[in-house]
């Protein structure tokens, strides 16, 4: 009988046969011939890819939050959507070790590859994360990001201290600074008619069937996840363009909100947190709503300072004729959270907001202030006055 091949001797073959840059389609069916080729009986044993699906928990399980009654654009500028959002999000949490497990089988299916193949990506994270004492170089870091999208691995707290979300249209930019060198890389997500075309550095790989805003969101809330991360700056911007005129897409905020929602007991530890938000058309509150999304899961304790700004929609309502809303202002559902109360620094640039007289007083326990008002400046000369504003 011949000897039983174990599992990492057919990782090891399937990592040979990917490192010779055949295509995925190729490669998988080489990998398949080689397994099955001497089996000359029904019922032969072989090694199976993964044994029993790993014990989670039930809150680990993966749910469904679809966004299906909630459209991207506005309908008068709606275009070909190819980036509405998808039906669910990722559920990520631990996932231990497979143990070695045969089984018989009639045909080795490109499914069992597959989760071989997966297997193998779970090994090379371990790698990344044991040796050198868990000290991740920045390249090690953004190999990591890419090595999930192909395996559910377990949370690991990377050596980020900074993220800031640029937000363009039809594109994601997450800019990260790493804790050890102070370097910084980018990644993009940029749509595509077949899913999200993911660059770092010089690397650029097409993800089939996932929309770039999912996978931007998907990316984040790992990274920003694990319980003992810690952040100096975390930012979330959202960047003018000119062309189309419209509103920017909403599904990375939802997608973020979702996640959020599933792990309520997390906190995100950082201590400056910057954030454009905007009016949604004439929606009320829609501008506080999406500040909202990310400061009720900052760690109260920890944040100190925040920068909040608009995106500026002056050319939208123009185009669809919006009015601004009256009495904006994007504040108010900040001012009883416990995350104000222990902020020290606020710096804010709203260029149609309104604070009533009755809301001053929430400003007092401010160490330093930055306000500007665009808008009926002599509205606020008490204000001005009371806390040394500019």
């Amino acid at each position: 009988m011949d000897p039983k091949p174990t599992n990492r001797q057919i990782q090891k073959h399937i990592s040979n046969e990917f490192e010779d840059r055949r295509s995925p389609k190729e490669a998988l069916e080489n990998i398949r011939r080689s397994l099955i080729s001497g089996s000359g009986r029904k019922n032969r044993e072989a090694p199976r890819a993964e044994g029993p699906p790993p014990k989670m928990s039930k809150q680990s399980e993966e749910q469904d939050y679809s966004d299906s009654d909630v459209e991207e654009e506005m309908g008068p500028t709606r275009e070909e959507d190819i980036d509405s959002d998808d039906d669910g999000i990722e559920i990520i949490d631990e996932v231990g070790d497979d143990k070695e497990s045969i089984e018989p089988f009639d045909v080795l299916t490109l499914d069992v590859v597959e989760r071989v193949y997966r297997n193998l990506g779970r090994d090379e994270i371990s790698v990344f994360t044991e040796y050198n004492d868990g000290r991740l170089e920045l390249e090690e870091v953004l190999e990591i990001l890419h090595i999930r999208k192909l395996t559910p691995i377990k949370l690991v707290n990377l050596p980020i201290d900074s993220i800031e979300v640029h937000i363009g249209h039809r594109q994601i930019t997450m800019e990260i600074r790493h804790s050890y060198t102070k370097t910084t890389a980018l990644i993009d997500y940029i749509s595509h008619e077949d899913g999200c075309l993911f660059i770092y550095e010089e690397e650029r790989v097409l993800v089939k069937g996932v929309k770039y805003q999912s996978l931007a969101a998907k990316d984040l809330f790992y990274m920003l996840r694990h319980a003992e991360a810690k952040f100096e700056y975390l930012g979330i911007d959202i960047m003018e363009h000119e062309d189309p005129v419209m509103y920017p897409f909403r599904s990375f905020f939802w997608k973020m909100y979702s996640y959020f929602m599933n792990n309520l007991s997390h906190k995100i530890k950082v201590t400056e947190f910057f954030m454009t938000t905007f009016q949604y058309a004439s929606v009320p509150d829609s501008a506080q709503s999406f500040i909202s999304i990310f400061w009720n899961f900052l760690e109260p304790k920890v944040l100190k300072s925040a920068k909040l700004r608009v995106w500026n929609d002056r050319a939208v309502r123009e185009k669809f004729q919006f009015d601004m809303n009256s009495d904006r202002n994007i504040l108010k559902d900040l001012y009883a959270t416990e995350q104000w109360q222990h902020l020290r620094h606020l710096d804010i640039y709203d260029f149609g907001i309104l604070v009533k007289p009755k809301d001053y007083r929430n400003f007092i326990h401010l160490e330093t202030i930055d306000v500007r008002f665009p808008r009926n400046e002599h509205f606020y000369s008490h204000f001005k006055a009371l806390l040394k504003v500019s």
